[in-house]
C-alpha cells in the first residue's frame, strides 16, 4: 500500500507540489493574526478559581498593576540629601507617565505630627532644598518606626527605597502596556543621568508582563537563527548535498510557517 502510495506521489508530483504550496499558503495566511499579549492572564483559563478570586479582589478594591522604581545608592545610605531629593523629584514627575492612577513614596507621605492641640498631616519631604542634617535625621527615626514606610517603601537597612507607580490599565490596546514601561524607563534614564551615584532598578507587575513580550522577542532574533545555523550545518555534515539540504531547509521552513499560521 505503501509503495502504490509513493507511486503516486511520483507519479502526480508537479500535482502534489501545487497542492502542498496552495495548502501551506493557506495556512500561513494566520500568521497576520498573530500578536503579542503582555497580559499575566493569558497564563490562566477563565475559570482558573485563583484568577477569579483575584479579579474580584480588583473588583472589591482597586487594580493593583504598578511600576516600582527601586533606588539603590552607591553608598548604601538612602537618608541623603540627594536620594531624598530624587524621590521627590522622581515622584513628581511620575505623576505624568501614562495610566498611572497614584505614585507612593517616602516623599509624599502623609505624615501626622502634633502640634499642641491640633494634629497636622503634610508630606514628609516638603522642599527638598531645606534637607539640612537635623531634618535628614528626622525623616529616618520617622521612617524606621513606621510599620506603613519599613519593609515596603524602605528597606530596614535603609539601603533601597522604593517609588511606587500605581496603574490602571484600560486593557483595551496591545501597546498599552510597551508605552508604559517605554515611558518609565525614559523617567529612569533621566534620573540616572543626573544623580549618577544612584541606581534606578526597575520592578513590579507592569515590568513583569513587559519582560514576557521581550524576552519572546529577543528569543525570536537570536535562538531562532541560531537554531537554523545548527540544523544547516547537521544538514551539510549528513546529507553531503546542496539540493538536499535546500530542500530538508524549505521543508521546515514550510512547517513551520504553517504551524504557527
Amino acid at each position: 500500500m505503501i509503495e502504490q502510495f509513493a507511486k503516486k506521489i511520483v507519479q502526480w508530483r508537479y500535482l502534489v507540489v501545487i497542492a502542498t504550496f496552495l495548502a501551506v499558503g493557506f495556512a500561513a495566511s494566520g500568521v497576520k493574526n498573530l500578536y503579542m499579549d503582555t497580559n499575566y492572564r493569558v497564563f490562566f483559563g477563565p475559570g482558573n478559581p485563583q484568577l477569579q478570586a483575584f479579579d474580584k479582589l480588583q473588583e472589591t478594591y482597586t487594580k493593583t498593576d504598578n511600576i516600582v522604581f527601586m533606588l539603590a545608592p552607591k553608598n548604601k545610605n538612602v537618608f541623603s540629601k540627594d536620594v531624598l531629593s530624587l524621590a521627590y523629584e522622581l515622584t513628581e514627575d511620575a505623576w505624568q507617565l501614562p495610566f498611572n492612577s497614584r505614585i507612593d513614596s517616602l516623599s509624599n507621605y502623609q505624615h501626622t505630627v502634633a502640634d499642641e492641640d491640633e494634629l497636622v498631616v503634610e508630606d514628609l519631604i516638603l522642599d527638598p532644598e531645606d534637607l539640612d542634617a537635623e531634618r535628614l535625621a528626622y525623616i529616618k527615626g520617622v521612617v524606621l518606626n513606621e510599620p506603613q514606610l519599613r519593609q515596603r517603601m524602605v528597606s530596614p537597612e535603609g539601603h533601597v527605597a522604593a517609588v511606587i507607580a500605581t496603574v490602571r490599565l484600560p486593557e483595551k490596546a496591545l501597546d498599552e502596556v510597551p508605552t508604559l514601561v517605554a515611558a518609565a524607563r525614559a523617567l529612569r534614564d533621566k534620573y540616572e543621568a543626573k544623580y549618577p551615584d544612584v541606581e534606578i532598578k526597575m520592578t513590579g507587575i507592569v515590568m513583569m508582563n513587559n519582560a514576557f513580550s521581550e524576552a519572546s522577542m529577543a528569543d525570536m532574533s537570536s535562538l531562532v537563527p541560531l537554531m537554523f545555523l545548527v540544523v544547516l550545518i547537521t544538514l551539510v555534515v549528513l546529507l553531503r548535498s546542496v539540493s538536499g539540504t535546500i530542500t530538508t531547509i524549505f521543508v521546515i521552513a514550510m512547517s513551520i510557517l504553517a504551524a504557527m499560521g
